[in-house]
């Protein structure tokens, strides 16, 4: 399966829901991440380095968590393109954000209390 289309896939569902383009936004799969699973990086305009979400390949076959993840990134991505000069980390505003993307509205799990259900 081509999970990086997967994943652009919900994220041009949920830009049309929120009103975002994220179009521009890179996206990776990772098979080094061991302590989270999903990570969004803000990049810097004046350096080059473009946003990105980069996804644990792990969670890639638990459909439930696999997307709970990629929209909780989502979250993060569009609380910063909303607001880019504050800081919210899991504040009130991106468990707005959470709720507006169908996701948990709590704290980045770590890796080892997920891979249970994780074959």
């Amino acid at each position: 399966m081509d999970w990086i289309q997967t994943i652009r896939t919900e994220y041009d569902r949920l830009d049309k829901i929120t009103g975002v383009n994220t179009s521009a936004v890179q996206i990776r799969l990772s098979g080094r991440m061991t302590r989270t699973l999903g990570l969004f990086k803000q990049g810097n305009k004046l350096r080059g380095i473009p946003m990105e979400i980069v996804i644990s390949k792990r969670i890639c076959e638990d459909e439930k968590l696999f997307l709970d993840v990629i929209r909780h990134e989502y979250a993060h991505m569009i609380v910063y393109l909303r607001s880019p000069r504050e800081k919210h980390m899991h504040d009130s505003v991106w468990k707005a954000a959470c709720r507006e993307v169908g996701c948990e509205p709590k704290a980045t799990r770590k890796m080892k209390e997920e891979l249970g259900s994780i074959k």
